[in-house]
């Protein structure tokens, strides 16, 4: 008797269906690789404006076309040119607020050279004897490093935000014709896509809410909390006369993501500053205000917007922002926690679906393991197994 092993069979057909597959996807990832970016946005701002376009398409008789288009110029009007008209005002800023920072630099260098803390804290009756022949404390060194750093990212970021205003322009329209396609083919698009995904349409389904889910905690958690803040710090920085209030309001809105000491990164050295150029009050009041405005966003605002809603942990926020910025400009604030939202949640899910089905095929191994095995009993003479005679 000769054993034959069976050699299992390739599909010739799949594989080369599979490679013209992947060539093709290949292909078509380098042609739209340069709007990948547009083309996020795009989703997320007519994800943002989807319940609108509805309730204006049942107003109007289940008329799609005009619907979208009022939608699409309603959110430009609403977004794009506010967007657009604080971006030049900031940069303007940023180039007069530099310029002014240059010409008060010699009179700030001065006053941070006298500060001596160990002076200070030698007259505190414990804290005097440990410091009395401690080393210098050099408290301007230290804020002389965190102008220099603030100023020149600033003017970093802002250069990189704004260089190319016709670019900005043609990218804003081409978002906006996205946002009207995909306003008007999104449920097709949805459709497709449920189609095309091989897992479960609960799966799915649970995915996309759970995407929902995070992405709006984590908008209300970084974009709103972080114009609450930076509206708040622009403010401060108008009533107290402190130059270039819009610039120092965004770097305040990027800072925010930091909690509780978030904005007073900034907020307390301009009350050093203050302080050093003899409004001793004033930059008291403006450091008190700063610590209680981030006190009242962290524990009351926030909460309040979040409600049941659970958003990233703050430090992966951090992180996202951070990187976000430094990849794509002023424009990551938006786009790198939402990257990381989205992450999170597919990871969730993908942990989830495999968690379920690998437990399911353990509880039924074990299961099958457990059960007691029927014996039979022994066969009694007269042909009758298991009965008395």
């Amino acid at each position: 008797m000769v054993l034959v092993i069976a050699k299992p069979r390739v599909h010739v057909v799949e594989l080369s269906f599979l490679l013209i597959l992947i060539g093709f996807t290949w292909a078509f990832y380098r042609v739209m690789a340069p709007f990948v970016l547009n083309i996020f946005l795009a989703v997320v701002f007519a994800n943002i404006c989807w319940k609108p376009y509805v309730r204006l398409r049942s107003a109007l008789n289940n008329r799609a076309v005009p619907a979208a288009v009022i939608t699409v110029v309603a959110a430009f009007f609403l977004v794009a040119i506010p967007l657009s008209m604080i971006g030049l005002l900031i940069y303007h800023e940023a180039v007069e607020g530099y310029a002014r920072l240059q010409e008060m630099w010699p009179a700030i260098n001065n006053g941070l050279d006298e500060i001596d803390v160990r002076l200070w804290l030698q007259r505190l009756p414990l804290v005097g004897a440990l410091l009395e022949d401690g080393p210098t404390i050099e408290l301007g060194e230290v804020l002389r490093g965190v102008f220099e750093f603030s100023s020149s990212f600033v003017v970093e970021m802002s250069r990189r935000s704004f260089v190319s205003i016709a670019a900005a322009l043609v990218n804003s329209v081409l978002i906006l014709f996205l946002m009207f396609f995909l306003l008007l083919d999104g449920e097709r698009i949805v459709q497709r896509l449920y189609a095309a995904i091989p897992l479960p349409d609960s799966y799915l389904h649970q995915l996309s809410s759970e995407t929902l889910h995070t992405t709006a905690a984590t908008l209300i958690s970084t974009v709103l909390i972080g114009m609450i803040e930076g509206a708040y710090g622009a403010i401060l920085f108008w009533i107290f006369g402190l130059p270039s209030p819009m610039l120092w309001g965004v770097v305040i809105m990027i800072l925010s993501m930091v909690p509780l000491i978030g904005s007073n990164l900034i907020l307390t050295p301009a009350g050093i500053m203050l302080m050093l150029s003899g409004n001793v009050v004033a930059g008291l009041v403006l450091t008190l205000l700063g610590y209680a405005g981030a006190a009242l966003t962290q524990n009351l605002i926030r909460p309040k917007l979040l409600g049941d809603r659970t958003g990233m942990h703050p430090a992966l926020v951090l992180l996202s922002t951070i990187g976000g910025i430094a990849w794509l400009g002023l424009i990551g604030f938006l786009i790198g926690p939402l990257i990381a939202a989205l992450f999170t949640a597919v990871w969730s899910q993908f942990a989830r679906f495999y968690h379920s089905q690998y437990a399911g095929k353990d509880r039924n191994a074990e299961r099958s393991s457990r059960r007691p095995r029927f014996i039979a009993p022994p066969a009694v003479p007269g042909g009758r197994s298991g009965r008395r005679p």
